[in-house]
């Protein structure tokens, strides 16, 4: 199954309706809308995405972070902290 053109704007016009904290989708849904999601995610810096593969239970989530950097320390610190 892959998202449409048409059900990637139903969702984005649902998103400015609604102005949800959180949505859960179906990893077969992202291939087609990366970019529409990353669109989301810098509108509604509060909006977390939930990516499901059922097939692998697995779920990615994907939420803005911004950090202050200042000095290269500060960038390798934030590094660390996602791995």
């Amino acid at each position: 199954m892959t998202t449409t053109s048409i059900e990637v704007n139903h969702l984005l016009n649902e998103i400015e309706r609604y102005r949800p904290d959180v949505i859960i989708i179906d990893d077969s849904a992202v291939h087609t809308g990366i970019l529409e999601f990353c669109e989301l995610l810098m509108n509604y810096p509060r909006l977390r995405v939930l990516v499901i593969g059922i097939e692998e239970n697995v779920v990615q989530v994907y939420e803005k972070r911004e950090i202050t950097v200042t000095n290269a320390t500060d960038l390798i610190q934030e590094i660390q902290v996602v791995y």
